[in-house]
């Protein structure tokens, strides 16, 4: 089965991320890369997270990159803070039985948005 790791980067995301973290709990790794928040944002991560990176902020693209390289997987899920993960559970058949399939839906706070998450969701479920 293909294994999944999410990644977050964050700079005083505390009121957001333990939302965050949670919507994500079944990947196999979740890594932080947090910019040195001065809330609580790394200490209310610390029990849902495989791994924090502390380093200065250096743009959106270079943060993301290098908690994509921190990654131990190949299929990498990158979430912001303020986004939640919902899995739809779905049957579908398959000739003669049914199975079930997990959809993912990535939701922003306040937005809502689909597409990658279909097909990971596919991927995931494997053959």
């Amino acid at each position: 089965m293909t294994k999944l790791t999410v990644t977050v980067i964050t700079y005083n995301e505390s009121a957001h991320i333990v939302e965050a973290l949670q919507s994500v709990s079944w990947a196999d790794e979740i890594i932080l890369v947090d910019s040195h928040s001065t809330d609580d944002t790394v200490e209310r991560a610390r029990p849902y997270v495989s791994r924090i990176d502390a380093r200065d902020w250096s743009g959106y693209g270079t943060q993301k990159n290098h908690a994509q390289d921190l990654a131990s997987n190949d299929w990498i899920l990158s979430i912001d803070a303020d986004e939640r993960v919902a899995a739809h559970h779905h049957h579908v058949t398959d000739g003669h039985r049914k199975r079930p399939v997990d959809r993912l839906r990535l939701r922003q706070v306040g937005h809502t948005s689909r597409g990658v998450a279909d097909r990971l969701a596919q991927d995931l479920d494997g053959p």
